[in-house]
């Protein structure tokens, strides 16, 4: 399962700002249009700032299960390409 609720905000907050710099037709704040955040299963309070070098950067707490598993950590992922793939 991937971090759709994630997503909806990568889309919102991040990227909405730079919508006419990337040439988007659609409205990308459509969770049809835009990409996955990585996880391991379940994800919850990611949270994309746009770094002073153009880079994204994102902190999400993930887990091998659902919410509330024992193993349960906070990761954080790098974007050079505005959330198209993640580091």
């Amino acid at each position: 399962m991937q971090c759709l609720q994630g997503l909806r905000l990568l889309s919102a907050v991040a990227v909405v700002a730079f919508a006419g710099e990337l040439g988007f037709a659609k409205d990308i704040r459509d969770i049809s249009t835009g990409h996955i955040i990585p996880d391991e299963g379940y994800c919850d309070q990611p949270y994309v700032v746009i770094l002073q070098d153009g880079n994204w950067l994102c902190l999400l707490t993930t887990a091998k299960g659902d919410e509330g598993a024992s193993n349960s950590h906070v990761v954080s992922t790098t974007s050079t390409d505005q959330g198209r793939t993640w580091s």
